[in-house]
């Protein structure tokens, strides 16, 4: 079912308070606008709670459900999740809960691999899926962000994310989100400190079983993620064409949805047009 929301004013740091929606005794954040088929966007490594214009712009033409994983802005992260496996069925309960059977999923960096691992679980529930900038598969963790969460943030990580144009971006740096936001143990199985960046090895060779219209975009030079981790995404997606978004003023790099966020959202929208004929 799709519902008409208000729409969202642009929030970079996050300031304002999100939506919440209980799934399963996880009190899931959420930001919500626009009209139209649902859109599902994840998050990379931060900014989780904001609003950015690429949402706004997504949002002109679709339903854009921005959710916020667990343990990043809102969304605490039960203390029994072992790894970003367990992701997976909380985003099919959370579209449950708000009566959505299907979308289009876009994910971001790590939300990019957390969107690839929902498509290989449930290939129902997809109208079309798009991984910008994903990180690796199986082991999610990139050269530069060596650590994953419990890693400290590198000191020139704007720099890192934006080409060394940081300059142009300066608005872009909220406060540090790295997923550390968890919730008490409620059992006596659940340890917080078993929690890793990582995934199941296999999920490569599920992928197959995604059938609708898929895509990877990526940026001119992305100082995060090696370029050979794209093919191997776009490899066993049965060779998803990957779309380089290319800037307008400075060169892309892994915050290319800051950077062009038009040409961003118009590459989601023809593949959704792909996606209806």
């Amino acid at each position: 079912m799709t519902e008409s929301v208000s729409i969202q004013p642009i929030d970079i740091q996050g300031t304002s308070d999100p939506d919440f929606i209980e799934v399963n005794g996880v009190d899931v954040a959420y930001r919500r606008a626009g009209a139209g088929a649902p859109l599902l966007f994840l998050h990379g490594m931060g900014m989780a709670n904001s609003w950015l214009e690429s949402h706004a712009k997504l949002a002109e033409h679709f339903d854009v459900i921005a959710a916020q994983l667990p343990g990043f802005g809102r969304t605490a992260r039960p203390a029994w999740y072992r790894t970003l496996d367990d992701y997976v069925p909380l985003l099919a309960d959370f579209l449950n809960a708000l009566d959505i059977p299907k979308a289009h999923v876009v994910g971001h960096s790590l939300g990019g691999y957390v969107a690839g691992a929902f498509g290989a679980v449930y290939p129902e529930r997809l109208l079309s899926l798009t991984l910008v900038a994903p990180l690796p598969m199986p082991v999610v963790r990139a050269p530069e962000l060596e650590g994953g969460h419990d890693g400290p943030v590198p000191p020139n990580i704007m720099a890192i994310l934006f080409n060394d144009n940081e300059a142009a971006y300066s608005e872009y740096d909220p406060p540090a989100d790295l997923g550390l936001f968890v919730s008490e143990a409620d059992d006596e199985f659940a340890d917080p400190s078993a929690w890793k960046l990582d995934a199941a090895p296999g999920l490569y060779r599920h992928l197959s079983r995604i059938k609708v219209p898929t895509q990877l975009v990526v940026p001119d030079e992305d100082r995060v993620v090696p370029e050979a981790v794209f093919h191997d995404w776009a490899r066993w997606l049965g060779d998803a064409p990957i779309v380089k978004i290319s800037g307008t003023k400075y060169p892309t790099g892994h915050m290319l949805t800051a950077q062009e966020p038009q040409a961003f959202a118009d590459q989601i929208v023809a593949l959704a047009e792909r996606a209806s004929t």
